[in-house]
């Protein structure tokens, strides 16, 4: 019995010394359709919403067109409906993840469980002036770190006065206000720690409230 070639699309028949669990699972009729397969994907593909065959088209890189699942804009607009609202039991898009039964509430209903600082350092961190002065602090204490001398080890900017009390003091709320405030980016405050060091500083892992009452009793 022949097999079509799910890249080529052409016939191919069973080697001679090929086992038959081999011939069962074997798609491609040789290993360069395997791998052109991999690489750029197939020829067609098959919609999920309609159910109709469509083909490549040239505008689109080879991970688009492997990732791709659906035809068209309307398909398109079909599934991102259905991932919100959600369709009835037997439409092809049809999931059982996140959906619960009548009467069980679930238990993070109206509870916000990302920290939004959090979130926001994050965004801070991915910023160009925040890896600008990183290199800079780095460049400053020529990449050892100002405790134990070490050097060719995972090194860490670290902030002198800490970034969060910085934020705090200057009523920073957004990504735009961090860009603008020169203390948060002073090369000053920074200094090149290797990770041991930087556990051992007073203000690793320390809560904002508890900085600021040390910081008073300081200063009274």
């Amino acid at each position: 019995m022949n097999k079509l070639c799910k890249q080529c699309g052409l016939e191919f028949k069973k080697n001679k010394d090929e086992a038959n669990h081999d011939w069962i699972s074997r798609k491609f009729c040789r290993r360069e359709c395997y791998l052109k397969f991999r690489t750029i994907g197939p020829k067609s593909k098959i919609c999920i919403i309609c159910k109709n065959e469509y083909f490549r088209i040239k505008e689109i890189t080879n991970l688009q067109w492997i990732q791709s699942k659906l035809c068209e804009i309307p398909c398109r607009i079909i599934y991102l409906k259905s991932i919100n609202a959600g369709f009835k039991k037997g439409h092809p898009v049809y999931s059982k993840k996140g959906r619960f039964k009548k009467g069980i509430i679930p238990w993070n209903k109206d509870k916000v469980l990302v920290n939004p600082f959090l979130k926001r350092r994050q965004r801070m961190y991915s910023l160009h002036v925040y890896k600008k002065w990183r290199i800079s602090v780095f460049v400053k204490d020529k990449k050892t770190c100002v405790h134990c001398g070490i050097r060719k080890v995972p090194l860490q900017a670290d902030h002198i006065i800490p970034w969060s009390y910085i934020i705090f003091k200057n009523n920073i709320r957004t990504v735009k206000q961090a860009k603008m405030c020169l203390e948060l980016w002073d090369v000053s405050n920074g200094r090149t720690l290797c990770i041991p060091c930087h556990k051992k500083t007073p203000t690793y892992g320390k809560s904002l409230k508890r900085y600021i009452i040390e910081v008073g009793q300081l200063v009274n």
